[in-house]
């Protein structure tokens, strides 16, 4: 038989873990967010100020850059 306090115990540690991983969850997310908005920012600023040559070589960049968004395909993989 097994004591109804162990049984609660288990509970609260098991919904304290589930807020930590969700927790972290959200973090990484933020994290990810606005690192992806900052180097959008930044290439779309190169796109304004870049010649018809250079042009090219940040619209693949930013292309690369919302493919990576994907989880299954990493930016640096380009």
């Amino acid at each position: 038989m097994t004591n109804p306090n162990s049984e609660n115990l288990l509970l609260i540690a098991v919904i304290i873990i589930g807020i930590a991983v969700l927790f972290i969850a959200i973090v990484e997310v933020v994290v990810l967010l606005q690192r992806f908005t900052r180097d959008l920012t930044r290439i779309n600023r190169e796109i304004s100020r870049s010649t018809d040559d250079d042009k090219y070589y940040w619209l693949k960049k930013r292309r690369r850059l919302w493919l990576s968004l994907i989880p299954f395909v990493p930016y640096k993989c380009y």
